[in-house]
């Protein structure tokens, strides 16, 4: 996700954003442990519900979760291997929106791109991009596409961080979605080992959780130059961080076993652990997805 930092202030505040003003925001934590997406107040912090929880909700092992230009949540199911709907505004299931494993099995995370759906599979090693009625317009990923964890889109271009690559020796691929080709390879073992997870900063920047050297990395998305250690291993400050992104306020968030951590993207030190894995909601989180209240009011009015 590409955000603005710190748009609307004259100076530079330290540490990220605390003299600007937040949105009204809501936290949607995708629960593989409970089997469950949790919300939270994206501002405060404070647990607010659970959005939809087991599988008579059609959940099994959540992945990821994406507001669609439909106004409809969509949920990647590791386990089912499918990708349903649900309605923002009560939280029912709206069914299936895809399932074909022979195609798309563990899928890990899902964007949109424009109107079009990306989802990405681990066990299948590609990327399937899916049309607004749910046929599947294009497959990437082949042959090279191995250990899939997360993805970000800049216009037609998918970066997806996997596992270091035996033969390639890297841990980001980046495909052209337009022609379903392997445009270059980024972070080298040097760099990092996983690339857990991966977003695009508003300063055009790449900067990718690294699970296995517990460290969070800043790279030239262009060149694969080493920007940054924004948080080193030596820190202690993440353990098995599993996934990242920014958040409305412009902080860089990033989840691991603890919780999700709310850091500083200029020096990444952290603000306040934002969300507590012990707070008695949560069993073994796996991603996150901020929803400005606008965006929220939209969508729902969109949906009807």
């Amino acid at each position: 996700m590409i955000v603005t930092l710190a748009a609307a202030c004259t100076t530079e505040p330290e540490p990220a954003c605390e003299l600007c003003t937040q949105p009204p925001s809501t936290l949607f934590i995708t629960d593989r442990g409970a089997n469950a997406i949790v919300r939270y107040d994206g501002v405060s912090g404070a647990f607010r519900d659970v959005f939809a929880a087991g599988t008579a909700d059609g959940l099994d092992r959540p992945s990821s979760v994406r507001l669609g230009p439909s106004g409809h949540i969509y949920l990647a199911g590791f386990g089912k291997g499918d990708v349903t709907r649900y309605d923002l505004a009560s939280g029912s299931n709206m069914g299936v929106f895809y399932w074909d494993t022979t195609l798309l099995e563990e899928p890990v995370e899902l964007m949109f791109h424009g109107e079009q759906l990306v989802v990405l599979g681990k066990d299948t090693h590609n990327a399937v991009v899916l049309a607004p009625d749910g046929h599947v317009s294009s497959v990437i990923g082949s042959p090279d596409l191995r250990a899939a964890h997360d993805l970000v889109l800049d216009g037609d271009l998918a970066y997806i961080g996997t596992d270091t690559h035996p033969q390639l020796g890297t841990t980001i691929q980046v495909w052209s979605l337009a022609t379903g080709t392997l445009v270059r390879q980024l972070g080298t073992i040097d760099q990092l080992a996983s690339a857990t997870s991966i977003t695009l900063g508003a300063d055009h920047r790449l900067y990718v959780c690294d699970n296995q050297r517990d460290q969070v990395v800043v790279l030239d998305p262009e060149t694969g130059s080493l920007l940054d250690v924004l948080v080193p291993a030596a820190s202690g400050l993440l353990e098995t961080p599993i996934s990242l992104d920014f958040g409305p306020d412009g902080a860089l968030y990033v989840l691991d076993v603890r919780g999700l951590h709310r850091l500083n993207p200029h020096t990444g030190d952290e603000l306040s652990l934002f969300v507590d894995v012990q707070d008695g909601h949560l069993k073994g989180p796996r991603s996150f997805t901020f929803l400005t209240e606008e965006a929220i009011d939209e969508a729902i009015a969109r949906s009807r």
